[in-house]
Protein backbone atom coordinates (compact mmCIF):
# COMPACT_ATOMS: atom_id res chain seq x y z
CA UNK A 1 0.00 0.00 0.00
CA UNK A 2 3.00 2.40 0.19
CA UNK A 3 2.96 3.12 -3.70
CA UNK A 4 -0.49 4.24 -3.43
CA UNK A 5 -0.18 6.30 -0.39
CA UNK A 6 2.59 8.27 -1.97
CA UNK A 7 0.91 8.37 -5.43
CA UNK A 8 -2.26 10.13 -3.85
CA UNK A 9 0.15 12.28 -1.37
CA UNK A 10 1.62 13.48 -4.48
CA UNK A 11 -1.54 14.60 -6.40
CA UNK A 12 -1.32 17.98 -6.27
CA UNK A 13 -5.51 18.46 -6.55
CA UNK A 14 -6.46 16.44 -4.07
CA UNK A 15 -4.14 17.86 -1.68
CA UNK A 16 -5.67 21.64 -2.84
CA UNK A 17 -9.40 20.58 -3.00
CA UNK A 18 -9.05 18.35 0.43
CA UNK A 19 -7.70 21.23 2.94
CA UNK A 20 -11.01 22.79 3.27
CA UNK A 21 -11.95 18.65 4.51
CA UNK A 22 -9.04 18.65 7.17
CA UNK A 23 -6.13 16.36 6.87
CA UNK A 24 -5.67 14.23 3.64
CA UNK A 25 -4.08 11.61 5.86
CA UNK A 26 -7.28 10.07 7.15
CA UNK A 27 -8.64 10.41 3.49
CA UNK A 28 -5.53 8.28 2.83
CA UNK A 29 -6.01 5.87 4.56
CA UNK A 30 -9.42 5.19 4.24
CA UNK A 31 -8.77 5.21 0.70
CA UNK A 32 -6.05 2.10 1.79
CA UNK A 33 -8.65 0.32 3.85
CA UNK A 34 -11.07 0.34 0.98
CA UNK A 35 -8.23 -1.13 -1.43
CA UNK A 36 -7.72 -4.04 1.00
CA UNK A 37 -11.69 -4.60 0.91
CA UNK A 38 -11.94 -4.69 -2.67
CA UNK A 39 -8.14 -6.80 -3.37
CA UNK A 40 -8.26 -8.93 -0.81
CA UNK A 41 -11.48 -9.31 0.77
CA UNK A 42 -14.50 -8.81 -1.29
CA UNK A 43 -14.92 -12.35 -2.28
CA UNK A 44 -14.23 -13.69 1.25
CA UNK A 45 -16.92 -15.88 2.56
CA UNK A 46 -15.91 -15.55 5.82
CA UNK A 47 -13.81 -12.89 7.20
CA UNK A 48 -9.86 -13.69 8.36
CA UNK A 49 -9.76 -14.48 11.99
CA UNK A 50 -6.12 -14.54 13.25
CA UNK A 51 -3.13 -12.35 11.18
CA UNK A 52 -1.75 -15.18 9.29
CA UNK A 53 -4.92 -15.86 7.67
CA UNK A 54 -5.48 -11.96 6.60
CA UNK A 55 -1.92 -12.77 5.22
CA UNK A 56 -2.85 -15.22 2.93
CA UNK A 57 -5.52 -13.12 1.86
CA UNK A 58 -3.33 -10.17 1.50
CA UNK A 59 -1.21 -11.97 -1.17
CA UNK A 60 -3.81 -13.14 -2.82
CA UNK A 61 -4.82 -9.75 -3.68
CA UNK A 62 -1.63 -8.46 -3.99
CA UNK A 63 -1.37 -7.61 -7.80
CA UNK A 64 -4.60 -6.08 -7.90
CA UNK A 65 -3.44 -3.14 -4.79
CA UNK A 66 -1.75 -0.69 -7.05
CA UNK A 67 -4.26 -0.66 -10.20
CA UNK A 68 -7.39 -0.42 -7.37
CA UNK A 69 -5.34 2.45 -5.55
CA UNK A 70 -5.20 4.31 -8.56
CA UNK A 71 -8.66 4.44 -9.44
CA UNK A 72 -9.70 5.13 -6.14
CA UNK A 73 -7.58 7.80 -6.55
CA UNK A 74 -9.26 8.66 -9.37
CA UNK A 75 -12.65 8.91 -7.99
CA UNK A 76 -11.19 10.61 -4.87
CA UNK A 77 -9.65 13.44 -7.00
CA UNK A 78 -13.17 13.31 -9.38
CA UNK A 79 -15.10 13.89 -6.13
CA UNK A 80 -13.53 17.06 -4.47
CA UNK A 81 -13.70 18.32 -8.01
CA UNK A 82 -17.46 17.93 -8.21
CA UNK A 83 -17.76 19.14 -4.82
CA UNK A 84 -15.82 22.33 -5.77
CA UNK A 85 -18.02 22.89 -8.96
CA UNK A 86 -21.08 21.58 -6.28
CA UNK A 87 -20.40 24.58 -3.40
CA UNK A 88 -20.00 27.37 -6.59
CA UNK A 89 -23.23 26.19 -7.96
CA UNK A 90 -25.10 26.69 -4.74
CA UNK A 91 -23.33 29.81 -4.21
CA UNK A 92 -24.54 31.55 -7.72
CA UNK A 93 -28.08 31.06 -6.90
CA UNK A 94 -29.42 34.41 -6.69
CA UNK A 95 -30.45 35.13 -3.01
CA UNK A 96 -34.10 34.70 -2.13
CA UNK A 97 -34.53 31.96 -4.98
CA UNK A 98 -36.08 28.84 -3.07
CA UNK A 99 -34.19 28.99 0.20
CA UNK A 100 -35.29 26.23 1.49
CA UNK A 101 -34.51 24.20 -1.61
CA UNK A 102 -31.59 25.66 -1.96
CA UNK A 103 -30.48 24.65 1.99
CA UNK A 104 -31.78 21.17 1.21
CA UNK A 105 -29.06 21.05 -1.81
CA UNK A 106 -26.18 22.55 0.30
CA UNK A 107 -27.43 19.32 3.37
CA UNK A 108 -27.05 16.87 0.35
CA UNK A 109 -23.92 18.15 -0.79
CA UNK A 110 -22.45 18.06 2.84
CA UNK A 111 -24.26 14.44 3.54
CA UNK A 112 -21.98 13.43 0.61
CA UNK A 113 -18.57 14.78 1.40
CA UNK A 114 -17.20 15.41 4.35
CA UNK A 115 -14.43 14.49 6.58
CA UNK A 116 -14.78 10.77 6.86
CA UNK A 117 -16.87 10.45 3.91
CA UNK A 118 -14.67 7.57 2.16
CA UNK A 119 -15.20 5.37 4.79
CA UNK A 120 -18.60 6.31 5.34
CA UNK A 121 -19.66 5.63 1.42
CA UNK A 122 -20.31 1.90 0.72
CA UNK A 123 -19.37 0.32 -2.37
CA UNK A 124 -21.00 0.29 -4.80
CA UNK A 125 -22.07 4.30 -4.02
CA UNK A 126 -18.17 5.24 -3.53
CA UNK A 127 -17.45 5.18 -7.16
CA UNK A 128 -20.74 7.25 -8.05
CA UNK A 129 -20.09 10.04 -5.53
CA UNK A 130 -18.66 12.51 -8.55
CA UNK A 131 -21.66 11.73 -10.48
CA UNK A 132 -24.44 12.48 -6.95
CA UNK A 133 -21.93 15.70 -6.98
CA UNK A 134 -22.68 16.82 -10.58
CA UNK A 135 -26.59 16.23 -10.04
CA UNK A 136 -26.13 18.66 -7.58
CA UNK A 137 -25.13 21.33 -10.06
CA UNK A 138 -28.07 20.25 -12.36
CA UNK A 139 -30.35 20.41 -9.39
CA UNK A 140 -29.70 23.92 -8.40
CA UNK A 141 -28.82 25.41 -11.80
CA UNK A 142 -32.85 24.06 -12.65
CA UNK A 143 -33.93 26.13 -10.09
CA UNK A 144 -33.86 29.69 -12.16
CA UNK A 145 -36.88 29.81 -14.27
CA UNK A 146 -37.97 26.44 -12.84
CA UNK A 147 -41.97 25.88 -14.09
CA UNK A 148 -44.80 24.01 -11.77
CA UNK A 149 -43.63 20.83 -12.86
CA UNK A 150 -39.54 20.95 -12.05
CA UNK A 151 -40.48 22.30 -8.79
CA UNK A 152 -43.07 19.60 -7.89
CA UNK A 153 -39.90 17.11 -8.31
CA UNK A 154 -37.38 19.21 -6.70
CA UNK A 155 -39.52 19.31 -3.67
CA UNK A 156 -40.48 15.44 -4.37
CA UNK A 157 -36.93 14.81 -4.18
CA UNK A 158 -36.58 16.91 -0.93
CA UNK A 159 -38.94 14.78 0.97
CA UNK A 160 -37.94 12.00 0.21
CA UNK A 161 -34.31 12.86 1.31
CA UNK A 162 -35.74 14.27 4.87
CA UNK A 163 -37.68 10.32 4.66
CA UNK A 164 -34.69 8.63 4.48
CA UNK A 165 -32.83 11.33 7.19
CA UNK A 166 -35.77 10.06 9.27
CA UNK A 167 -35.83 6.04 9.32
CA UNK A 168 -31.85 7.10 10.05
CA UNK A 169 -32.54 8.73 13.32
CA UNK A 170 -34.93 5.54 14.60
CA UNK A 171 -31.82 4.03 14.33
CA UNK A 172 -29.93 2.88 17.71
CA UNK A 173 -27.33 6.17 17.87
CA UNK A 174 -23.78 4.82 17.44
CA UNK A 175 -24.95 2.21 15.33
CA UNK A 176 -25.02 1.29 11.59
CA UNK A 177 -28.32 1.55 9.89
CA UNK A 178 -29.29 -1.55 8.49
CA UNK A 179 -28.56 -2.59 5.19
CA UNK A 180 -32.10 -1.71 4.00
CA UNK A 181 -31.63 1.75 5.42
CA UNK A 182 -28.94 2.53 3.58
CA UNK A 183 -29.92 1.77 0.36
CA UNK A 184 -32.51 3.53 0.58
CA UNK A 185 -30.61 6.26 0.91
CA UNK A 186 -28.27 5.41 -1.75
CA UNK A 187 -31.04 4.64 -4.02
CA UNK A 188 -32.53 8.06 -3.82
CA UNK A 189 -29.19 10.02 -4.70
CA UNK A 190 -29.79 7.91 -7.82
CA UNK A 191 -33.20 8.92 -8.16
CA UNK A 192 -31.98 12.40 -8.23
CA UNK A 193 -30.06 11.41 -11.31
CA UNK A 194 -32.92 10.34 -13.13
CA UNK A 195 -34.76 13.84 -12.51
CA UNK A 196 -31.96 15.94 -12.69
CA UNK A 197 -29.15 14.96 -14.77
CA UNK A 198 -30.61 11.58 -16.93
CA UNK A 199 -27.78 12.37 -18.82
CA UNK A 200 -25.48 11.14 -16.23
CA UNK A 201 -27.08 7.40 -15.93
CA UNK A 202 -27.99 5.37 -13.13
CA UNK A 203 -26.79 2.90 -11.60
CA UNK A 204 -29.68 0.75 -11.87
CA UNK A 205 -33.23 1.20 -12.67
CA UNK A 206 -35.41 3.66 -9.84
CA UNK A 207 -38.89 5.15 -10.05
CA UNK A 208 -41.09 6.38 -6.61
CA UNK A 209 -42.19 2.95 -6.99
CA UNK A 210 -39.05 1.54 -6.01
CA UNK A 211 -38.23 3.89 -3.54
CA UNK A 212 -41.63 3.17 -2.03
CA UNK A 213 -40.62 -0.89 -1.85
CA UNK A 214 -37.20 -0.07 -0.41
CA UNK A 215 -38.91 2.02 2.24
CA UNK A 216 -40.91 -0.84 3.26
CA UNK A 217 -37.91 -2.90 3.60
CA UNK A 218 -36.08 0.17 5.54
CA UNK A 219 -39.50 -0.09 8.16
CA UNK A 220 -39.44 -3.80 8.59
CA UNK A 221 -35.68 -4.24 9.26
CA UNK A 222 -35.97 -1.44 11.78
CA UNK A 223 -38.87 -3.09 13.66
CA UNK A 224 -37.14 -6.68 13.23
CA UNK A 225 -39.30 -8.12 10.77
CA UNK A 226 -39.28 -9.78 7.45
CA UNK A 227 -39.93 -7.08 4.50
CA UNK A 228 -42.99 -7.90 1.99
CA UNK A 229 -42.62 -9.55 -0.81
CA UNK A 230 -39.97 -8.16 -3.98
CA UNK A 231 -39.52 -5.19 -1.17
Amino acid sequence: LRPVRKAVGADTVVNLLHQSLGALKRSVDELCDRVVERCCLAEAATLPVDEAAFAGFVDAGRADVYGTGVRLQGVLRATLEARRAAVAAIAAVPQGLEPDLVADARAQLEALVHPGFVAATPDPWLDRLPLYLRTIVRRVERLRGAGREQLRLQWEFRQWRSDAAALVARCPAGTLPPEPVQTLRWLIEEFGISLFAQELGTLQAVSTKRLVRQREAALAAIAGRAPAPNA
